[in-house]
C-alpha cells in the first residue's frame, strides 16, 4: 500500500514508479496520468484526524507531483479524494472556516 508500480497488460513486468509515507486512498487515472490521495492519521490508529497529501504520477515518465498538501490536520471524513479525467486532475480541500474548495492541475 504504499509502494506504486506499473506493468504491461501483455506481460507483468513491475516497474518502481514511486513510494509514499501513509497509506494510498483510491487511485483514479486519465490516459497516463494516475491521481490519489495519500494520508497518516494522527496518533494511533483511532485517531479522526489525519495528515495528507495529493499526488499525480505520469504513468509513462514516472514523474510524481505532489499537487496539495494539508496545513493542519484534517478529519477523515473531510480528506480529499482526487478524481482524474479530460486532461485534468481535480480534488477538494478543506479551507480555513470550514470552506471546501475545488482545486484543478492541467496534466498538459
Amino acid at each position: 500500500m504504499r509502494t506504486l508500480y506499473t506493468t504491461s497488460l501483455g506481460a507483468f513486468q513491475p516497474r518502481k514508479l514511486l513510494t509514499v509515507r501513509g497509506s494510498v486512498g483510491p487511485i483514479s487515472m486519465t490516459g497516463s496520468w494516475a491521481a490519489f490521495a495519500v494520508y497518516t492519521q494522527a496518533g494511533d490508529q483511532l485517531s479522526p484526524l489525519a495528515a495528507w497529501s495529493v499526488y499525480g504520477v505520469e504513468i509513462t515518465s514516472g514523474r510524481a507531483v505532489v499537487l496539495a498538501k494539508d496545513t493542519t490536520a484534517t478529519e477523515l471524513s473531510e480528506l480529499p479524494f482526487p478524481s482524474a479525467g479530460d486532461g485534468f486532475i481535480v480534488w477538494d480541500e478543506m479551507m480555513n472556516g470550514g470552506n471546501k474548495v475545488l482545486m484543478r492541475y492541467d496534466v498538459n
